[in-house]
């Protein structure tokens, strides 16, 4: 599933150096499209919504061959086992949002962000913020069929930009893994 250029042992190398300097890497192509619409089917969605605090559809996941693929590949590129303490896809339609709030602070770890789209425009709204002291210290704008490695701190709070009405029918697809202490 995860694109054969980058199981490229020079390649993950150059990749951790990114990723130790810049605590982030977003690396594009990293499925193909039949992927992506695969690994959309089958999911049961179901919609939360707090109005102070977030709107958006969940399911949980639990295909373990990609699973399983993602982990060892990140841990062939941080040299470190890890351990999974979720793994959910997201949808996010017009309307759909998360705001800062006490359940948005990270965790010691690793975000993974797996964009299952095969189409978004960056004027829908729907990139992801990192904030720390105040400040925004990472911003991943969602890129079709890309992996987004962050490495995330306690001091750390996240959101998800509002999906503006511009989305019209398009939908936000993203499988979100969490791992923990590194």
């Amino acid at each position: 599933m995860i694109n054969k250029y980058y199981l490229n042992t020079k390649l993950k190398s150059e990749i951790a150096k990114v990723l130790t300097n810049d605590f982030s890497v977003q690396l594009y192509n990293f499925i193909d499209e039949k992927c992506s619409k695969l690994l959309k089917k089958k999911l049961k969605f179901k919609k939360v919504y707090a109005p102070n605090s977030f709107s958006y559809n969940i399911s949980n996941f639990d295909n373990k061959g990609l699973l399983v693929e993602l982990t060892n590949f990140l841990e062939s590129i941080i040299n470190k086992k890890i351990k999974m303490k979720s793994a959910h896809v997201y949808c996010f339609s017009a309307g759909d949002y998360i705001l800062i709030n006490n359940d948005s602070k990270e965790v010691n770890g690793i975000k993974v962000i797996l964009e299952l789209n095969n189409y978004w425009d960056s004027n829908h709204g729907g990139f992801t913020s990192f904030i720390s002291n105040n400040k925004e210290i990472l911003r991943i704008n969602p890129v079709c069929r890309s992996l987004s490695i962050i490495l995330t701190k306690k001091s750390m709070s996240s959101f998800i930009k509002y999906i503006n009405h511009h989305s019209g029918n398009n939908k936000r697809y993203f499988l979100e893994i969490i791992y923990g202490k590194i």
